[in-house]
């Protein structure tokens, strides 16, 4: 019988929303790709946005390799985890509300899960450590955020308390697992470090003339892109700024939100369909993400796996990410040097050839096959060593 792991998501892509969080969608089909059985609840809060309750409570995807995932979108009402005014108890009633949901489908289930595994912090994790001691199941809990807010949205002792039932902690970052272990919430030796990756059975190198003419783009010119949401944290006016100082240079912004390119130089300012986007990053002579904060970028790492120079900031969370031989690092908050560096691309072309063969052998460690194998290790080990105890 196949072991049956349960992840239980904030978001997931749905009709409403048909790119949000693929990371997490990823992370489930390589799992059903590994012969588990992968089931993902992912609670709809109505309240937020009404087409969710049209969403099938049931649903399942597809991998590439015609494995089944299946999606289970309970719905329920949320009071959010944002804004100050009584944040802590609008942050309390809604994972409470989030675990409700949750455990309705666990009781449907015909057998409980082999694993239980959150992705983010809240609220996912703490109703992955609640549900997993109430049925005796190791849970996990993949933390990815940018920032820390566990002290503001619960409290760091309220949260070292809630955490007791995880069996272990995958951090995407040495900064990720300092925000949760120097907080005080999870132990130093239930903690590894697996930075993000890309799916290699969807990210590839593509023949530049090939992805511009599958994006409608001009193939002479020189195009530099990020993928996104346009906000001051992803950099996208800070791009836009860059590029309307340099002659002869494009620039594509894959994504969504209040900070719309508007640029006479922006060829592309839209959402790329996940099933698009290795012919993005292929069209691109280099990938340029000004960064202000990541946990560890997983769109930085499929354009590595299809071959981009990188040009991304020089802060922690790109370290495992970003080499002298396949990136350039700035500080993402000086437009002048995110200029300067594209220039310094855009005039050396054999620069761009060497950093793209970089690229391509850099990709070879940032397979998520690799990286879920050594998770699902990972959870083995600490699931048996909590049973001796």
């Amino acid at each position: 019988m196949k072991k049956r792991i349960v992840i239980l998501a904030n978001k997931y892509p749905n009709a409403y929303e048909p790119t949000t969080n693929m990371f997490i969608q990823q992370l489930a089909w390589q799992f059903a790709d590994m012969g588990y059985e992968s089931i993902v609840i992912c609670p709809m809060p109505i309240n937020f946005n009404p087409n969710f309750a049209k969403l099938p409570y049931k649903d399942e995807d597809n991998t590439e390799n015609n494995n089944k995932v299946i999606v289970f979108r309970p719905k329920y009402i949320s009071l959010g985890q944002s804004g100050n005014a009584l944040l802590k108890k609008r942050v309390r009633f809604t994972t409470k509300a989030y675990e409700l949901s949750v455990d309705r489908v666990f009781k449907q289930l015909d057998r409980k899960p082999d694993y239980i595994y959150a992705y983010f912090l809240t609220p996912t994790s703490v109703v992955a450590s609640r549900l997993g001691k109430k049925y005796h199941i190791p849970a996990f809990m993949e933390h990815g955020e940018a920032l820390y807010y566990g002290n503001e949205k619960y409290g760091n002792e309220y949260l070292a308390r809630e955490l007791t039932g995880l069996s272990g902690v995958i951090a995407v970052s040495n900064q990720n697992k300092h925000y949760v272990v120097d907080s005080g919430i999870v132990k130093d030796a239930i903690t590894v470090v697996y930075p993000n990756c890309f799916r290699e059975e969807r990210f590839h190198p593509i023949d530049m003339k090939e992805a511009r003419r599958h994006m409608g783009w001009d193939e002479d010119v020189f195009v530099v892109g990020l993928v996104g949401s346009f906000d001051e944290r992803k950099g996208t006016m800070r791009l836009q700024a860059a590029v309307d100082k340099l002659e002869g240079v494009k620039f594509a912004c894959a994504g969504k939100g209040e900070l719309k390119p508007t640029s006479k130089n922006c060829i592309w300012a839209d959402p790329v369909l996940h099933s698009d986007l290795p012919y993005f990053y292929s069209a691109l002579n280099a990938f340029v993400l000004p960064t202000l904060a990541e946990g560890s970028c997983t769109a930085t790492a499929e354009a590595i796996g299809c071959g981009c120079p990188i040009i991304s900031s020089n802060r922690p969370f790109n370290e495992s990410l970003c080499f002298e031989d396949n990136s350039i690092v700035v500080d993402p908050e000086n437009v002048n040097a995110i200029a300067s560096a594209i220039k310094r691309l855009k005039d050396t072309p054999e620069l761009e050839a060497s950093m793209r063969a970089a690229s391509i052998k850099r990709s070879e460690n940032l397979k998520q096959g690799k990286r879920m194998e050594e998770i699902a290790k990972f959870m083995e080990r600490m699931s048996a060593a909590n049973e001796m105890k």
